[in-house]
């Protein structure tokens, strides 16, 4: 008989980090807060858990269709219960009914996969000891054999504690990227990088206009060279950034006071969006009537920037690398909200729209590799054109 036994945790705590190390095997579907920490302070300490994926399973049975589609209606059904949050929270210039939808369907998707493909893995290992460990989300039924970590009362005293800890959270979160004097770009072309290649393709793409702006996450100034870092501004919180983070914290306790019959039965889920917001916030680069240039997965606090970059006056756009289109299932891209999209293509412009997007131009420009210099296309210099005239 076999003896093998996998556990498969929802969240990743502290004790399946460290029983890592026994023979059973360990999955996670996201690690938590705690465990992130712990694998910052201690560096030497490695666990053997590792995040469930679909090489873990042999047929996946539209698995990614049905969590999209499971975590867009379960989204609609919590968004009823977050709607004084969302009409207080358009007082910051914000569309905050677009960030709770699209941080409730990350969030939920990323759940539902994980659940599915937990499911699977039991499905196609039947002479294997299986455990899954999820939390509890009220007003929803887990299978069966999913072993539920927590209670309804526990799910509550999660949403007080988290409730408690919002004005200690933003304090810290300020102090730790505070710089006082930074300054406010204007009328200038921004652009956001995480390597070199991006940084190449910005430069080759705007050799000609002044003002060029370099912005990034302070984590990935380690991928460029000495020179090229000290040309990139890391992401900081100026003056207006901590005025965002404060007025966020004082709504978040108010309206989390206010509504906490509701919401706490939902346990954590309601600080984890004020911290996405507070992450969004620190991504803002203060500017502007500027023109702010990304590539990247529109992630939610992605979402958040981008409408903080929209209230100051600035227009926000994204330009692709190559031809890779997102797939349709793909839940962090739920609901874009660049102002201006610069097409690689009609596949991309068809998945825009079943992803509801809010973008409101679509500019037919091509990606990045249709524009490099010396590129032997007669179509590039119509493109070129198109895209500078921007």
């Amino acid at each position: 008989m076999n003896s093998k036994k996998v556990r498969l945790f929802e969240t990743l705590g502290m004790l399946g980090w460290l029983s890592a190390r026994v023979p059973d095997t360990v999955f996670f579907g996201t690690k938590s807060m705690t465990v992130r920490w712990a694998e910052r302070l201690l560096r030497g300490v490695r666990s053997e858990a590792r995040e469930i994926s679909y090489g873990d399973i042999e047929k996946a049975h539209a698995l990614r269709a049905h969590a999209y589609r499971r975590a867009i209606e379960r989204a609609a059904e919590i968004e009823t219960d977050l709607a004084p949050l969302a009409r207080a929270g358009n007082a910051l210039g914000i569309d905050m009914e677009l960030i709770i939808r699209k941080f409730l369907v990350e969030t939920l998707f990323k759940r539902y996969e994980f659940l599915g493909l937990a499911k699977q893995y039991a499905a196609e290992n039947p002479g294997t000891a299986v455990r899954v460990v999820a939390s509890p989300l009220w007003g929803e039924e887990l299978p069966v054999e999913v072993a539920t970590r927590g209670s309804k009362f526990s799910a509550r005293l999660g949403y007080f504690v988290g409730l408690l800890t919002i004005p200690l959270y933003g304090l810290l979160f300020a102090l730790r990227n505070w710089r006082g004097d930074l300054p406010v770009i204007k009328d200038a072309v921004i652009c956001e990088v995480d390597d070199p290649k991006i940084q190449s393709m910005f430069a080759d793409l705007f050799v000609g206009p002044g003002g060029v702006r370099y912005v990034a996450e302070a984590q990935y100034l380690r991928n460029f060279g000495e020179p090229a870092a000290r040309r990139i501004v890391p992401h900081r919180l100026g003056r207006q950034g901590l005025q965002r983070i404060t007025k966020l914290s004082a709504l978040f306790l108010a309206q989390g006071i206010l509504s906490a019959g509701r919401l706490s039965r939902y346990g954590r889920l309601f600080f984890g969006l004020y911290g996405t917001l507070v992450r969004g916030v620190l991504l803002v680069t203060e500017a502007i009537n500027s023109i702010y240039f990304a590539y990247e997965h529109l992630f939610t606090a992605k979402a958040v920037r981008n409408e903080f970059m929209r209230a100051d006056g600035n227009l926000t756009v994204s330009l692709p690398y190559g031809t890779h289109v997102d797939s349709h299932f793909f839940a962090p891209a739920y609901q874009y909200n660049y102002d201006v999209l610069c097409s690689a293509g009609e596949l991309q412009e068809q998945v825009y729209s079943l992803q509801q997007a809010r973008t409101r131009i679509v500019l037919p420009a091509g990606p990045y590799e249709s524009h490099k210099l010396g590129a032997d296309d007669p179509g590039r210099g119509e493109r070129v054109q198109r895209l500078m005239a921007l």
